[in-house]
């Protein structure tokens, strides 16, 4: 008899452990079987392609199915081992997608982290880094910070406002912007008595 993938009995969690490497209880249990390109395990449970590590989180804590959300946002089966082809339950918990990348961007492996140059091939330094408000995370609505490289970030102005460009060099232009700094300054500290020009953020 062939094997169908819309058979309730294929629901084998014998079919699925003979496909482990099972270790001790600490280490990582690694799947033997077909795997994605990003190394998650793979297995038709029922008439669905399942991934590896969400069936032994469901088999661990006898459930049918995972909840589709978690607080608004896509749920997720995350490894404490960082070891995607890892399906030792006790490495396993149930998050949400927005959790599951702010923990990635704590423990340094987003891509952020990884890549030391931007798409032009500009260095991640500290000087060339510039820092942006993003979105508000779902998980505890404080917002993203999303980096800028400020090399590419400068072109593009230089290519888009050519003419303010070769305005902004001129002392005509710096006089009046000190002007203006020096007016909005004495607005918030109409006590200050300033001496000569007005100091930047970055000299105080």
């Amino acid at each position: 008899m062939s094997w169908s993938t819309k058979n309730p009995a294929d629901k084998n969690p014998d079919r699925f452990w003979s496909k482990v490497d099972i270790g001790k209880a600490n280490e990582c249990w690694e799947w033997t079987a077909s795997k994605s390109n990003k190394g998650y395990g793979k297995l038709w449970w029922g008439p669905k392609l399942e991934g590896a590590h969400r069936i032994a989180y469901m088999l661990e804590h006898d459930v049918d199915q995972l909840p589709k959300q978690i607080n608004g946002s896509r749920t997720e089966v995350m490894h404490s081992c960082d070891n995607p082809g890892c399906v030792n339950a006790r490495h396993l918990s149930l998050g949400s997608a927005a959790l599951n990348q702010r923990d990635k961007v704590n423990k340094g492996r987003h891509h952020f982290h990884v890549r030391k140059t931007c798409s032009r091939g500009h260095a991640w330094t500290k000087e060339n880094t510039g820092w942006i408000r993003g979105h508000k995370s779902k998980v505890d609505g404080t917002p993203w910070k999303v980096r800028y490289c400020r090399a590419c970030h400068s072109a593009r102005m230089k290519k888009a406002y050519p003419k303010e460009q070769k305005i902004r060099k001129t002392r005509e232009y710096k006089d009046k912007k000190n002007a203006r700094r020096r007016e909005l300054y004495a607005q918030r500290h109409p006590n200050a008595k300033l001496r000569g020009p007005m100091p930047r953020k970055k000299d105080k």
